[in-house]
């Protein structure tokens, strides 16, 4: 459980498909409260003021879910959040006679925004679907209530993209990290792999093309990502570190991530993710879709370049193993 504002900031963009509107959705958000008799789940408004949350036997703050005016690069957005309660083992055992006392408050925020006829993308706070079973569970319910052939789909939405990109991101690091006037690749931290076997491997402490794991991943490796990533955003003065997956899931690390003159709040954790789903990963993903030297040919000549710099360093380390064939 966690909302948007917890201090590890995470989302899953999924796609809601159905016949309905952010103002239909919020009527029927406001219309199902969270019930601390009946310790029945419910949706209420994103405010932090009095959530209660991980409190037992209290009730969270009476409030409604609301709809947020598009902003830049925001799209018009409902903001809600979905409260339920979750049973402690060791409160159950010394309170076994009041389910309240032993029952304390979680939940998961959800943002959702249009994108065509018939499709939202839905920001669940929240790093895996599985995790956020509660949430998608209740957010499904009302969908069919006002559709019934309404369906969700784990499909990233609209920040998804091909795990080429993560190639492209740390080549691009390399040459040429200002991807427009204002977005800039400062340093990617952190980069994962897995080859054609499914043996996955981790690089940490920086991405750099004069270490040799670096280059034997680029060589052999199938496909590069997760990464981890700082961003600086002039128009934003803003310093974003993210981990990102491709399928529309991301991480904003809250110790790394600053604002000018802005200290770190509920409310800055909660922007630092709509900057990145709504503004941020979308011009990467616009970047890496119009590079036209990114192609095919690119591809190899970084890959046979990263392989040629791995002969040459063993071959400059240990000579002799240029001059005999290998033997059987």
């Amino acid at each position: 459980m966690s909302t948007f504002s917890n201090s590890r900031s995470s989302a899953i963009a999924v796609t809601l498909k159905g016949d309905f509107s952010l103002d239909q959705l919020r009527e029927v958000f406001a219309q199902n409260p969270p019930d601390h008799d009946t310790l029945t789940g419910g949706w209420a408004s994103t405010d932090d003021t009095a959530s209660n949350i991980n409190a037992r036997n209290v009730a969270p703050p009476r409030s409604e879910p609301e709809i947020l005016p598009a902003d830049g690069a925001y799209p018009s957005r409902l903001a809600a959040r979905y409260y339920f309660f979750k049973s402690n083992k060791q409160l159950r055992e010394s309170f076994p006679n009041s389910p309240q006392e032993h029952h304390y408050i979680a939940a998961f925020d959800v943002l959702i925004s249009a994108t065509g006829a018939g499709d939202h993308m839905a920001l669940l706070s929240s790093r895996s679907a599985v995790a956020a079973g509660k949430l998608i569970k209740a957010l499904r319910e009302v969908m069919l209530s006002i559709d019934p052939n309404a369906k969700i789909i784990f499909d990233g939405s609209q920040i998804a993209f091909s795990a080429d990109l993560f190639f492209w991101l740390i080549v691009r690091s390399r040459n040429e990290p200002v991807l427009d006037g204002h977005l800039t690749i400062d340093a990617v931290l952190r980069v994962n792999g897995q080859d054609n076997a499914n043996r996955a491997t981790t690089l940490s402490d920086g991405v750099d093309f004069n270490r040799p794991a670096l280059l034997v991943a680029v060589a052999e490796i199938d496909q590069l990502g997760p990464v981890r990533v700082v961003l600086r955003a002039s128009d934003l003065e803003a310093k974003v570190t993210v981990d990102v997956w491709s399928g529309g899931v991301f991480s904003v690390l809250k110790g790394e991530t600053h604002y000018t003159d802005e200290i770190d709040s509920p409310e800055l954790r909660v922007t630092s993710i709509e900057d990145f789903a709504y503004d941020l990963l979308p011009r990467i993903i616009r970047a890496y879709a119009t590079d036209d030297a990114w192609d095919d040919s690119r591809r190899e000549e970084e890959i046979l370049a990263a392989a040629q710099t791995i002969v040459d360093r063993y071959l400059r380390r240990y000579p002799q193993l240029g001059q005999h064939p290998p033997t059987s």
